[in-house]
């Protein structure tokens, strides 16, 4: 419809071109995107937007393309629900709306619609998680996995067991959705206020505020199927053994890793500067070890509030964990913004330097030492398991805690073993890992229980 540059094809000349093609009488349908696709920046802001950007951004331009034209029109470009869908079709902008992505994060998106049930669709959070290495949805791992784990959770040939979940978290909320889909009876218990776990940090950052929606589908389903939640409840063994469980899941996640640095305790972490416990200072310096999103967002977040921003990551590039397209989006507003950045350098220690901090690094490649100075030092390495009520509960289960993997990998039930209930840990209270990891925990052990 319009590459969207000085020196591309404009609205008018598409429009001409497309009359030409029109008159040919070959064509049945055009199916109109908006920029180029020669740039990572193209991808991401124009051709295959993701959540940085406003819902359907091009429904004005592919509405003023579609008046000048007689065949149908065809649109997708982050539409990722059926108001927006249905908005499109009603105003007449479009004849067809193409939702790629909602259907890689709900398959049964058009079912659901048809039984009236269009407030159960697993919504399209913008994550772009399908664009970082295959086909697969950050937060249905079903996707892209169809030969062996379903869409569609089937009911236990046993159901009926009493299931208690520790912690509300995306695994947490994955696990008990998937338990009480089986049949069972669940009680899933949640420390803080209200579930979420480390996303109600995660949307606070920058640009990242819909990723709340992997939280609130579940809450709902979990609402619908009739699971006990019991949140500002710190579960230890006698609260877990008061439930008389048959199946205990262990999602209580991780707190932040400072790891063995000399100095760690003179750092914050990237949840101390997100949850407000620790006022960020003027000058702030990031160092980012793991390459996913957490520091990158901290990072921007900061900088966007008038902080100066210094950058430093272990890897060549920043975000390199990261799917492509947001990754070139923080490095285009951390340009804008004015973030400093530094790659290839391990920190070493931390250490007083008179009102401020100063950092010493050591290059990767080189291992040239230098420092870096700053007001305040944040440091993001991943996180460490909390996982005291499952070791507190390994002796009186009957599997000593401990998952079968190939079972867990042959996507088969777990191996029972009499007396005492089953006890599994998955996610963050395993190791450090991201959302898709500790649903996909969530998901292939407890669909077969």
């Amino acid at each position: 419809m319009d590459e969207g540059t000085d020196d591309g094809i404009n609205f008018d000349e598409c429009v001409a071109i497309a009359k030409l093609i029109e008159a040919e009488g070959h064509l049945d349908f055009f199916n109109g995107i908006f920029g180029r696709m020669d740039t990572d920046l193209s991808l991401a802001e124009h051709n295959m937007p993701g959540m940085s950007q406003p819902i359907a951004p091009f429904l004005r331009q592919v509405g003023l393309f579609k008046r000048e034209t007689k065949l149908p029109v065809f649109h997708a470009a982050r539409i990722p629900d059926l108001a927006t869908a249905r908005f499109a079709i009603a105003e007449g902008l479009l004849d067809l709306v193409g939702m790629t992505r909602a259907h890689m994060a709900d398959p049964q998106l058009v079912n659901k619609l048809a039984r009236g049930e269009e407030d159960r669709v697993r919504p399209c959070v913008g994550a772009s998680y399908c664009m970082l290495k295959k086909t697969s949805c950050i937060h249905n791992p079903a996707t892209g996995r169809e030969q062996y784990l379903p869409q569609v959770i089937e009911r236990s040939a046993n159901p009926g067991r009493k299931a208690v979940v520790v912690g509300g978290g995306p695994g947490g909320l994955e696990a008990a959705r998937v338990l009480a889909e089986r049949g069972h009876k669940v009680v899933l218990f949640e420390a803080a206020p209200k579930p979420g776990g480390q996303m109600l940090l995660a949307v606070r950052a920058t640009w990242r505020k819909d990723l709340i929606a992997i939280v609130d589908w579940r809450v709902a389903e979990l609402a619908r199927l009739g699971v006990d939640v019991r949140t500002s409840v710190y579960a230890g063994e006698a609260e877990i053994a008061a439930e008389n469980p048959d199946i205990v899941i262990v999602a209580t996640g991780g707190v932040p890793d400072l790891g063995a640095i000399e100095g760690g305790e003179l750092c914050q972490t990237v949840w101390d500067v997100l949850s407000d416990d620790v006022a960020a200072k003027a000058d702030v310096l990031i160092w980012d070890q793991m390459g996913r999103h957490q520091a990158v967002s901290a990072a921007l977040h900061l900088a966007e509030r008038g902080h100066a921003v210094q950058f430093v990551a272990l890897d060549d590039n920043i975000g390199l964990e990261m799917e492509y397209n947001a990754r070139v989006v923080y490095r285009k507003r951390f340009a804008e913004n004015g973030v400093k950045v530094t790659l290839d350098q391990a920190l070493v220690s931390v250490r007083r330097a008179g009102n401020g901090l100063e950092a010493v690094f050591k290059h990767e490649l080189t291992g040239t030492l230098s420092t870096m100075t700053a007001q305040q030092v944040i440091i993001e390495r991943g996180t460490v398991p909390v996982c005291e009520v499952y070791d507190t509960l390994r002796e009186g289960s009957a599997n000593g805690g401990t998952t079968d993997i190939d079972a867990l990998l042959a996507a088969q039930p777990q191996p029972r073993s009499p007396g005492g209930y089953e006890l599994h840990r998955i996610g963050d209270a395993v190791t450090s890992r991201n959302v898709h990891s500790a649903i996909y925990d969530a998901l292939r052990l407890c669909m077969v229980m």
